[in-house]
C-alpha cells in the first residue's frame, strides 16, 4: 500500500467513506420505501447543515447526487470537502481514494450497490429550488 492509499484510508478520505457509508446504511434501515437518491440527498442536506457549503460547492454535489452512484457520490463530497477538482489530482491518487472508496463500502456489505446503483436524476424538490436560486444568483453576478 502507498503512502498516498495510507493516509487516505486512515485520513480524512477514509473517515468520510464511513460516515456517510454508515449514514446510508442507518436511513436504509429506518427507511426502507426511500430510495437511494433520496437518502443521498439527505446525507447532502445533514452535511450543509452541519458545515454549510459554499454556493459553488453545494450545486457541485446537487449534480453529484442526481448523476452518480453511492461510491462515486463520496468521491464528490471529499472532493468538494478538498475544494478539488477531480482533474486536479494524479492518477494514482484517484485510483487510491477510490480503492479506499470501494473498501470502506465493501466492508459495510455495499460494494455491488455502491458500483451498479442506478440512481437515475433525482432532486429533491427543495434542492431543485436551491439549485436553480443558486444559477440565478450566478446569473446576476456575470
Amino acid at each position: 500500500m502507498g503512502i498516498y492509499k495510507l493516509l487516505a484510508k486512515f485520513g480524512t478520505p477514509g473517515s468520510t467513506a464511513r460516515t456517510i457509508a454508515s449514514q446510508y446504511l442507518k436511513v436504509k434501515q429506518e427507511k426502507p420505501d426511500l430510495s437511494d437518491l433520496e437518502i443521498l440527498d439527505m446525507i447532502l442536506e445533514a452535511r450543509n447543515a452541519a458545515l454549510p457549503y459554499s454556493p459553488l460547492q453545494y450545486t457541485r454535489l446537487l449534480e453529484a447526487v442526481a448523476g452518480c452512484n453511492l461510491a462515486e457520490f463520496i468521491l464528490q463530497v471529499i472532493l468538494v470537502e478538498s475544494n478539488v477538482q477531480e482533474f486536479e489530482l494524479p492518477a494514482g491518487q484517484l485510483d487510491d481514494l477510490r480503492a479506499v472508496i470501494s473498501g470502506e463500502l465493501s466492508k459495510r456489505g455495499l460494494g455491488r450497490e455502491a458500483s451498479t446503483a442506478d440512481l437515475g436524476s433525482y432532486v429533491s424538490k427543495s434542492n431543485q429550488e436551491e439549485l436553480e436560486r443558486i444559477r440565478r444568483l450566478k446569473e446576476k453576478k456575470d
